[in-house]
């Protein structure tokens, strides 16, 4: 039986978990942009890398992993296979120029693609394990944990291996051996992780896998079951709408923040230190006092103030594409700011679901999986076409008077809306006390 803290695999696991996944919707983002793809392809190709293989593995194979083999098992597989992934993404990144950019786009997409299907299949069993292995006060007390640490894999990923893209670039003429480096360098780190979880991770009592005879059963009830809970519209609703403006400001903002006409204009390296600084530092403060504000006051009482940390930010960045040549100390501080928001407010999403999963324990992985199904389809579905929406704010913006990116800002920051309305509804069905410690 492993002797470590909670605290410790909570925050590897998760981790581990959003590295490999924001590598292959965020990094190649810039890296498709050194390629020349046009921004409204480049917008709908990697958000499509991040929804189709997490929409199958989240409605097809969640219910294998639910049901075969331990979770602990998956999660250490999975990780194994996501630096395989990245490994064959680095060694893509060979030439450029003329017929082979279509052959190195060609493998990019589909090396990232299994990065992301092995990442959703983590996923799964991170979810899993993380409410089989934890109480119901220590999954309120750690959500700001597994939250803010998913997170700053994010940041790592946009701040620190875009960092390092910037300094290695001049090394290799501007060529894509930098990105083979930047691509490796997680490959390694998440193979680590591997170990360290081998080492690391509880044995739950509950974490144990099915008889395969009863496998067709099991894999029809999961379905059967949850679209048969009570206030599932209630709750659908919500994780479709919950991110509805935010999800056509991830990509954008990137876009902006390196966009040299309209934009700030900073280097990869630039936007890289303040994202990988100043964002983690952020991030990290608001997921910690969302875990542990919700374990003193409980989660119903402060769900509301977490929707509009993570939404209310986002007029900061629509300010930032009135004032794009500002001290680039304010578009810092529009980071911190927005990430210590995104930090406090995202623990409350995913904190709902853990609640609502949790309800039932036998199919939590499982149901679980299908609520991020749907968490995935409010992120990626208008993400994808946030690059149709900036093309017609590109074509607006020729007529208005207004640039492309103060009119995709204001469109996004008007989509917070609904997400909020929705709130009211889940709070009449979301325990008030749900997270306070039994202690008190």
């Amino acid at each position: 039986m492993s002797k470590v803290r909670p605290a410790w695999w909570v925050s590897s696991v998760y981790f581990s978990e959003g590295l490999p996944a924001v590598i292959a919707t965020d990094i190649s983002l810039i890296i498709f942009a050194d390629l020349g793809i046009p921004k409204a392809w480049n917008l709908f190709f990697t958000n499509l890398i991040g929804f189709l293989p997490l929409l199958l593995v989240k409605t097809l194979w969640a219910p294998v992993i639910d049901c075969l083999g331990t979770k602990r098992q998956w999660i250490i597989t999975m990780q194994l296979a996501m630096a395989a992934a990245l490994v064959l993404a680095a060694l893509c990144c060979r030439t450029s120029g003329g017929a082979a950019e279509k052959l190195v786009f060609a493998g990019l997409m589909g090396a990232f693609m299994l990065a992301a299907f092995f990442s959703a299949s983590y996923d799964v069993a991170a979810d899993g394990f993380y409410i089989l292995a934890l109480s119901d006060h220590q999954q309120a007390f750690y959500t700001g944990w597994r939250s803010t640490f998913y997170r700053v894999s994010a940041i790592v990923g946009t701040g620190g291996l875009l960092l390092l893209a910037g300094w290695l670039k001049p090394f290799f003429n501007g060529g894509f051996g930098a990105w083979q480096i930047v691509l490796a360098v997680p490959a390694l780190l998440i193979a680590t992780l591997a170990f360290w979880h081998w080492l690391a991770l509880p044995y739950p009592d509950r974490d144990v896998s099915a008889e395969v005879r009863s496998f067709g059963g099991e894999f029809k009830a999961v379905f059967r079951t949850f679209f048969a809970r009570e206030h599932l519209k209630t709750a659908l609703a919500f994780l479709l709408l919950f991110r509805l403006g935010e999800s056509q400001l991830l990509g954008a903002v990137k876009l902006f923040f390196l966009d040299e006409h309209q934009g700030m204009g900073l280097s990869i390296a630039e936007y890289g230190f303040w994202n990988g600084t100043c964002g983690t530092a952020a991030l990290l403060i608001g997921g910690i006092f969302a875990g542990i504000t919700v374990a003193r006051f409980g989660f119903g009482r402060l769900l509301m103030i977490m929707v509009l940390a993570l939404n209310l930010p986002d007029l900061l960045y629509l300010l930032l594409a009135f004032f794009p040549q500002t001290h680039i100390a304010l578009a810092a501080s529009a980071i911190v700011v927005e990430q210590f928001g995104y930090g406090f407010g995202f623990a409350g999403y995913m904190l709902f679901m853990v609640w609502y999963a949790g309800l039932d324990r036998k199919f939590s992985s499982s149901h679980f999986a299908l609520m991020t199904v749907f968490m995935l389809t409010g992120l990626r579905v208008p993400a994808m076409l946030s690059g149709a929406i900036f093309a017609g704010c590109e074509i607006l913006s020729g007529h208005s008077g207004f640039s492309a990116y103060q009119l995709m800002f204001a469109w996004a920051c008007l989509c917070t809306i609904p997400g909020i309305i929705c709130v009211g509804s889940i709070l009449k069905i979301v325990p008030v006390n749900f997270g306070v410690s039994e202690r008190r």
